[in-house]
């Protein structure tokens, strides 16, 4: 595994370089740590001291590269150029009256960068417990071994985590409607076999995984399972852009949980341009909503 990890000595940025060196010693990873200074703001030089320092404390050799110019545009060049498997970045989240967003340069870069991109959010800077949201097929697929990497590294326990949407309210009541969402994994359907095989394809990589199928709000499902468990990285996925000014599209509910989520977030790619109309997660990952169903 090969992981860029960004950093330009802030606060969040140091979390990022722990959060990134989690993943990167127990895994082995060769590890490219950039700094990007950007006319006057702040001391790179330093921040890139701090950080190879703290990595070489955990038995990590990184390769130092330190540019000026546009940190976006210098970080998508060299993903494009290098191809690591995870970008690291600090997450940072500005305050608007009782609200947070995320910073534009974060924003951007989930956007434009083809690797997977890890955003050290909030406070944690290890990975113990990861809740991977799935709409069954494809775009989670295309990152399972990855994931799966990441979770053995780390001896993290995985939920695969399914969001049904809410039924009308006179239907939530019944009985039957009930046992329906109950049974939808012994059934015989497309979504209980992807989960099961998404579930076994991590068993095989000796990760502890389990299925979890929640019926609501997804965003706010989402949440109250990583409140539940005490989960450390949520994952989420992101489609092909057809705009030839973005790489890829970032549904409504991935982006509202990087705007207001306080854990790190793992934004994994997919290749598949198709829509993404299985299984109720489409806002999630971006899918058009004209766009029919091949």
């Amino acid at each position: 595994m090969k992981i860029l990890i960004c950093t330009h000595g802030s606060e969040q940025a140091r979390r990022a370089v722990l959060l990134g060196a989690s993943i990167a010693a127990p895994s082995e990873a060769k590890v490219i740590l950039m700094g990007i200074q950007e006319k006057q703001r702040g001391n790179v030089a330093a921040g890139l001291r701090w950080a190879e320092a703290t990595l070489t404390a955990r038995g990590i050799t990184p390769e130092v590269i330190e540019k000026s110019g546009d940190s976006i545009r210098e970080i998508a060049n060299w993903t494009r150029a290098n191809h690591p498997d995870v970008v690291v970045i600090g997450g940072v989240r500005k305050r608007f009256g009782r609200t947070y967003a995320l910073s534009y340069k974060a924003d951007k870069l989930a956007q434009k960068l083809d690797a997977a991109v890890l955003m050290s959010i909030g406070e944690h800077e290890q990975v113990t417990r990861m809740v991977v949201c799935t709409g069954g097929k494809g775009y989670i697929e295309d990152s399972l071994d990855l994931l799966g990497e990441i979770a053995r590294s780390c001896h993290a326990r995985v939920t695969l985590l399914h969001v049904l949407p809410a039924p009308p309210a006179f239907y939530a009541s019944l009985p039957h409607w009930q046992e329906l969402t109950a049974g939808i994994l012994t059934a015989k359907s497309a979504l209980a076999e992807a989960l099961h095989r998404q579930q076994q394809a991590l068993t095989k990589m000796d990760v502890t995984a389990e299925i979890k199928i929640r019926q609501g709000s997804i965003f706010e499902e989402i949440l109250r399972e990583m409140r539940e468990v005490n989960a450390d990285l949520l994952v989420v996925g992101s489609t092909v852009s057809r705009n030839p000014f973005t790489s890829y599209v970032l549904g409504d509910v991935t982006r509202e949980l990087l705007h207001r989520i306080d854990r790190p977030v793992l934004l994994v790619r997919s290749r598949v341009r198709k829509s993404a109309r299985f299984f109720g997660l489409t806002k999630l990952f971006g899918r058009k909503r004209n766009q029919k169903a091949s």
